[in-house]
């Protein structure tokens, strides 16, 4: 949906709409941390010219009213797997380890 929305949107005022905001804040938040995707990283430098560099880095960072979508920041935001997923998982390969 999100890559959908920003070809469609030439005009400034579109920018202004909560929905083409967010999809351009989405993909600036997801520039840097897909680098299997460098084609992003080209289009947050468009968007870095056209909507200012600091539009770009309050995304990136996830600076207050940045407007990046909530679920694309809970995907691709890196957090430690709990303790209980772990233990099994590392107990299951010392097991392996040592036979």
């Amino acid at each position: 949906m999100t890559c959908r929305l920003v070809p469609s949107m030439v005009d400034d005022n579109d920018f202004k709409k909560l929905n083409a905001r967010e999809s351009i804040a989405s993909l600036c938040f997801a520039a840097p941390r897909c680098s299997d995707l460098p084609e992003l990283n080209v289009v947050q430098s468009m968007f870095a010219v056209k909507y200012g560099k600091e539009f770009v880095v309050a995304a990136s960072e996830l600076r207050p009213d940045c407007s990046v979508n909530c679920q694309i920041i809970e995907k691709l935001s890196v957090r430690a797997p709990f303790a209980e997923v772990n233990c099994p998982q590392f107990d299951s390969l010392l097991e392996l380890l040592t036979v």
